[in-house]
């Protein structure tokens, strides 16, 4: 139950953030693997270019394999 109202939360902050960096990138990591392919597709549109290339490969793969497992 804990775990499900900071994902709330974390989704609440999401849809609030204009862009993200690596700080807010971290926070929502932490549930990642509950998001849904909508969630990650707002990550990735708000994702800044200033991120890192490796994490923002990470979120890529992230989505690529949530969809998978959505149509799989």
């Amino acid at each position: 139950m804990i775990n499900e109202l900071n994902f709330d939360a974390a989704m609440k902050a999401l849809n609030h953030f204009q862009g993200l960096e690596e700080k807010e990138l971290e926070m929502l990591e932490l549930y990642r693997h509950q998001m849904t392919p909508t969630q990650f597709a707002t990550v990735l549109k708000k994702m800044s270019d200033r991120v890192d290339v490796a994490t923002q490969l990470e979120w890529h793969k992230a989505c690529k394999d949530k969809r998978a497992i959505r149509s799989g």
